[in-house]
Protein backbone atom coordinates (compact mmCIF):
# COMPACT_ATOMS: atom_id res chain seq x y z
CA UNK A 1 0.00 0.00 0.00
CA UNK A 2 2.82 2.44 0.87
CA UNK A 3 4.43 1.70 -2.49
CA UNK A 4 1.19 2.54 -4.30
CA UNK A 5 0.87 5.81 -2.34
CA UNK A 6 4.42 6.81 -3.25
CA UNK A 7 3.82 5.97 -6.91
CA UNK A 8 0.65 8.09 -6.86
CA UNK A 9 2.46 11.06 -5.31
CA UNK A 10 5.30 10.73 -7.83
CA UNK A 11 2.69 10.73 -10.60
CA UNK A 12 1.16 13.92 -9.14
CA UNK A 13 4.55 15.70 -9.13
CA UNK A 14 5.11 14.70 -12.76
CA UNK A 15 1.63 15.98 -13.64
CA UNK A 16 2.30 19.33 -11.92
CA UNK A 17 5.51 19.75 -13.93
CA UNK A 18 3.59 18.93 -17.11
CA UNK A 19 0.89 21.50 -16.23
CA UNK A 20 3.49 24.17 -15.55
CA UNK A 21 5.18 23.59 -18.91
CA UNK A 22 1.85 23.79 -20.75
CA UNK A 23 0.76 27.00 -18.97
CA UNK A 24 3.93 29.08 -19.25
CA UNK A 25 3.40 30.33 -22.80
CA UNK A 26 -0.23 31.58 -22.49
CA UNK A 27 0.62 33.15 -19.12
CA UNK A 28 3.70 34.91 -20.48
CA UNK A 29 1.64 36.40 -23.33
CA UNK A 30 -1.45 36.86 -21.11
CA UNK A 31 -3.57 35.16 -23.75
CA UNK A 32 -6.52 34.38 -21.46
CA UNK A 33 -8.49 32.60 -24.18
CA UNK A 34 -5.62 30.23 -24.85
CA UNK A 35 -5.07 29.85 -21.09
CA UNK A 36 -8.70 28.78 -20.59
CA UNK A 37 -8.46 26.31 -23.46
CA UNK A 38 -5.25 24.81 -22.07
CA UNK A 39 -6.59 24.17 -18.56
CA UNK A 40 -9.80 22.68 -19.95
CA UNK A 41 -7.70 20.18 -21.90
CA UNK A 42 -5.44 19.52 -18.92
CA UNK A 43 -8.46 18.83 -16.69
CA UNK A 44 -9.97 16.23 -19.02
CA UNK A 45 -8.64 13.16 -17.13
CA UNK A 46 -11.18 11.82 -14.62
CA UNK A 47 -8.84 12.21 -11.66
CA UNK A 48 -8.67 16.01 -12.06
CA UNK A 49 -11.59 17.64 -10.20
CA UNK A 50 -10.83 21.27 -10.93
CA UNK A 51 -8.18 23.73 -12.11
CA UNK A 52 -7.92 27.45 -11.35
CA UNK A 53 -5.19 29.93 -12.36
CA UNK A 54 -4.78 32.87 -9.95
CA UNK A 55 -2.55 35.93 -10.43
CA UNK A 56 -0.57 37.76 -7.74
CA UNK A 57 -3.68 39.70 -6.72
CA UNK A 58 -5.73 36.52 -6.24
CA UNK A 59 -7.73 37.32 -9.35
CA UNK A 60 -8.94 34.37 -11.39
CA UNK A 61 -7.35 34.24 -14.84
CA UNK A 62 -8.89 30.91 -15.92
CA UNK A 63 -11.00 28.27 -14.24
CA UNK A 64 -12.62 24.89 -14.92
CA UNK A 65 -14.53 22.60 -12.57
CA UNK A 66 -14.68 25.18 -9.75
CA UNK A 67 -17.77 27.32 -8.94
CA UNK A 68 -17.31 31.04 -9.70
CA UNK A 69 -16.89 33.13 -6.54
CA UNK A 70 -16.36 30.15 -4.24
CA UNK A 71 -13.28 30.38 -2.04
CA UNK A 72 -10.50 28.00 -2.99
CA UNK A 73 -9.31 25.48 -0.36
CA UNK A 74 -5.90 25.54 1.23
CA UNK A 75 -3.23 23.26 -0.16
CA UNK A 76 -2.89 19.78 1.33
CA UNK A 77 0.46 18.28 2.27
CA UNK A 78 1.47 16.10 -0.67
CA UNK A 79 4.16 14.47 1.49
CA UNK A 80 1.69 13.41 4.19
CA UNK A 81 -0.43 10.25 4.28
CA UNK A 82 -3.51 10.09 2.06
CA UNK A 83 -6.77 10.36 3.98
CA UNK A 84 -9.38 7.79 2.93
CA UNK A 85 -12.17 10.12 4.14
CA UNK A 86 -10.96 13.01 1.98
CA UNK A 87 -12.57 13.23 -1.46
CA UNK A 88 -10.14 15.66 -3.13
CA UNK A 89 -6.42 16.33 -2.71
CA UNK A 90 -5.95 20.10 -3.11
CA UNK A 91 -2.59 21.35 -4.35
CA UNK A 92 -1.16 24.77 -5.25
CA UNK A 93 1.75 24.99 -7.66
CA UNK A 94 3.56 28.21 -8.70
CA UNK A 95 4.02 28.77 -12.44
CA UNK A 96 7.48 30.27 -13.06
CA UNK A 97 9.81 31.36 -15.82
CA UNK A 98 13.29 31.02 -14.33
CA UNK A 99 12.86 32.83 -10.99
CA UNK A 100 9.91 34.99 -12.10
CA UNK A 101 6.59 33.80 -10.74
CA UNK A 102 3.76 34.31 -13.24
CA UNK A 103 0.76 32.84 -11.39
CA UNK A 104 -0.46 30.03 -9.16
CA UNK A 105 -2.18 26.86 -10.30
CA UNK A 106 -4.83 25.52 -7.93
CA UNK A 107 -5.69 21.92 -8.80
CA UNK A 108 -7.79 19.24 -7.14
CA UNK A 109 -7.20 15.53 -7.66
CA UNK A 110 -10.10 13.13 -7.17
CA UNK A 111 -9.02 10.65 -4.46
CA UNK A 112 -12.09 8.45 -4.99
CA UNK A 113 -10.73 7.71 -8.45
CA UNK A 114 -7.29 6.95 -6.97
CA UNK A 115 -8.59 4.72 -4.16
CA UNK A 116 -10.79 2.80 -6.62
CA UNK A 117 -7.79 2.25 -8.91
CA UNK A 118 -5.64 1.23 -5.95
CA UNK A 119 -8.26 -1.26 -4.71
CA UNK A 120 -8.45 -2.71 -8.21
CA UNK A 121 -4.67 -3.18 -8.22
CA UNK A 122 -4.75 -4.76 -4.77
CA UNK A 123 -7.52 -7.14 -5.85
CA UNK A 124 -5.54 -8.04 -8.94
CA UNK A 125 -2.48 -8.70 -6.76
CA UNK A 126 -4.53 -10.97 -4.47
CA UNK A 127 -5.86 -12.84 -7.52
CA UNK A 128 -2.36 -13.32 -8.91
CA UNK A 129 -1.10 -14.51 -5.52
CA UNK A 130 -3.99 -17.00 -5.33
CA UNK A 131 -3.21 -18.33 -8.80
CA UNK A 132 0.46 -18.68 -7.89
CA UNK A 133 -0.47 -20.56 -4.71
CA UNK A 134 -2.76 -22.97 -6.60
CA UNK A 135 -0.06 -23.50 -9.24
CA UNK A 136 2.47 -24.25 -6.47
CA UNK A 137 0.16 -26.83 -4.89
CA UNK A 138 -0.41 -28.45 -8.30
CA UNK A 139 3.33 -28.70 -8.96
CA UNK A 140 3.95 -30.15 -5.50
CA UNK A 141 1.08 -32.61 -6.02
CA UNK A 142 2.50 -33.67 -9.38
CA UNK A 143 5.97 -34.17 -7.90
CA UNK A 144 4.53 -36.25 -5.05
CA UNK A 145 2.50 -38.31 -7.55
CA UNK A 146 5.60 -39.04 -9.66
CA UNK A 147 7.64 -39.96 -6.57
CA UNK A 148 4.87 -42.22 -5.26
CA UNK A 149 4.43 -43.84 -8.69
CA UNK A 150 8.14 -44.62 -8.96
CA UNK A 151 8.24 -46.01 -5.41
CA UNK A 152 5.20 -48.18 -6.18
CA UNK A 153 6.89 -49.47 -9.35
CA UNK A 154 10.06 -50.25 -7.37
CA UNK A 155 8.10 -52.06 -4.67
CA UNK A 156 6.15 -54.05 -7.30
CA UNK A 157 9.35 -55.14 -9.09
CA UNK A 158 10.94 -56.14 -5.77
CA UNK A 159 7.92 -58.32 -4.93
CA UNK A 160 8.02 -60.01 -8.36
CA UNK A 161 11.67 -60.90 -7.92
CA UNK A 162 11.01 -62.24 -4.43
CA UNK A 163 8.27 -64.41 -6.02
CA UNK A 164 10.76 -65.79 -8.54
CA UNK A 165 10.16 -63.53 -11.52
CA UNK A 166 13.77 -62.63 -12.33
CA UNK A 167 12.73 -60.68 -15.43
CA UNK A 168 11.04 -57.92 -13.42
CA UNK A 169 12.39 -54.43 -14.14
CA UNK A 170 11.54 -50.86 -13.15
CA UNK A 171 10.78 -48.33 -15.92
CA UNK A 172 13.12 -45.33 -15.80
CA UNK A 173 12.14 -42.13 -17.62
CA UNK A 174 14.45 -39.53 -16.09
CA UNK A 175 17.71 -38.98 -14.27
CA UNK A 176 16.67 -38.02 -10.75
CA UNK A 177 17.62 -39.86 -7.55
CA UNK A 178 14.73 -42.33 -7.81
CA UNK A 179 15.59 -43.10 -11.43
CA UNK A 180 19.17 -43.75 -10.38
CA UNK A 181 17.93 -46.11 -7.64
CA UNK A 182 15.68 -47.83 -10.20
CA UNK A 183 18.60 -48.15 -12.63
CA UNK A 184 20.76 -49.73 -9.90
CA UNK A 185 17.88 -52.08 -9.05
CA UNK A 186 17.59 -53.12 -12.73
CA UNK A 187 21.32 -53.83 -12.89
CA UNK A 188 21.08 -55.93 -9.74
CA UNK A 189 18.02 -57.79 -11.10
CA UNK A 190 19.80 -58.48 -14.39
CA UNK A 191 22.87 -59.81 -12.55
CA UNK A 192 20.64 -62.07 -10.43
CA UNK A 193 18.78 -63.28 -13.53
CA UNK A 194 22.05 -64.11 -15.29
CA UNK A 195 23.34 -65.89 -12.20
CA UNK A 196 20.13 -67.93 -11.87
CA UNK A 197 20.28 -68.83 -15.58
CA UNK A 198 23.87 -69.96 -15.14
CA UNK A 199 22.90 -72.07 -12.15
CA UNK A 200 20.04 -73.64 -14.13
CA UNK A 201 22.41 -74.42 -16.99
CA UNK A 202 24.85 -76.07 -14.55
CA UNK A 203 21.97 -78.00 -13.03
CA UNK A 204 20.85 -79.26 -16.45
CA UNK A 205 24.40 -80.24 -17.40
CA UNK A 206 24.81 -82.08 -14.08
CA UNK A 207 21.55 -83.95 -14.59
CA UNK A 208 22.57 -85.02 -18.11
CA UNK A 209 25.96 -86.17 -16.82
CA UNK A 210 24.46 -88.30 -14.04
CA UNK A 211 21.83 -89.71 -16.39
CA UNK A 212 24.52 -90.80 -18.85
CA UNK A 213 26.68 -92.24 -16.05
CA UNK A 214 23.77 -94.23 -14.73
CA UNK A 215 23.44 -95.99 -18.12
Amino acid sequence: ENTLNEQFKLHLREDLQHYETALINPLATMDLGELQSVIENLALPKMVSYMVIMDHYDETLASTGWPTGKKLPKADDILGPLNHKKKVLNLINPIKIATQELAHLHVGFDLDFYFAARQKMLNRGITIAGIEMVATFLVIGLIMFLITRKLDMLADATKKISDGDWTARVLTDGNDELDQVASSFNQMAQAIEQHVEKLNEEKIKSKIYFDVAAV
